[in-house]
């Protein structure tokens, strides 16, 4: 009996799991980078890294969510940086069609087509070598996004935390172009 608990609840934890929507992150390093070596850091304001007519309060949530991973790593913001820290949002729209059927009696149906379009927002954020200016690390990520979303500080916050996680595990493992999930 205390083994078919176990069992049920070990299946229990793997189909909740299993629930939880995640988004791929891609990244790439440049081999042979010194990351230790980096302490300081600069987010650069592009305003064309932008969505046009997007809400600039997710600018300043964006940057914030940066800034708080770089510290939380050990890094100090500075006029004088060691990393030049980049990033933009492009919106990418795809077209989603499928067919609906609606069944009335044992002969008759309607059948119609439908099309959604969906917006894919996708951030990626580059860390650049101040004294070659050169790109060292690139990372990012894409989610749907729609007009009026709820809890969009925590979506762009966990989105950032994503890309950092792999940050952290590229710099000291040396690894090139990760794609996880």
């Amino acid at each position: 009996m205390k083994k078919l608990s176990i069992l049920l609840v070990l299946y229990f934890l793997f189909f909740a799991s299993s629930c939880v929507t995640t988004y791929p992150v891609l990244c790439d390093i440049e081999e042979g980078v010194n990351f230790s070596r980096y302490q300081t850091y600069y987010i650069l304001n592009d305003p064309d890294g932008f969505p046009v007519g997007a809400s600039p309060i997710h600018r300043q949530r964006i940057e914030r969510a940066i800034s708080l991973e770089l510290n939380a790593m050990g890094m100090n913001p500075d006029m004088q940086p060691d990393l030049a820290i980049s990033w933009e949002v492009n919106m990418k729209e795809e077209n989603l069609t499928k067919w609906n059927y609606e069944f009335f009696g044992e002969w008759n149906s309607i059948s119609n087509l439908e099309n959604t379009k969906l917006l894919n927002a996708i951030l990626s954020i580059d860390f650049i070598d101040v004294k070659n200016r050169k790109v060292i690390w690139h990372g990012k990520i894409s989610q749907p996004v729609y007009e009026g979303m709820p809890k969009m500080e925590e979506k762009i916050n966990a989105a950032v935390n994503a890309i950092f996680k792999k940050y952290q595990t590229n710099s000291k493992y040396g690894e090139s172009m990760v794609f996880v999930k």
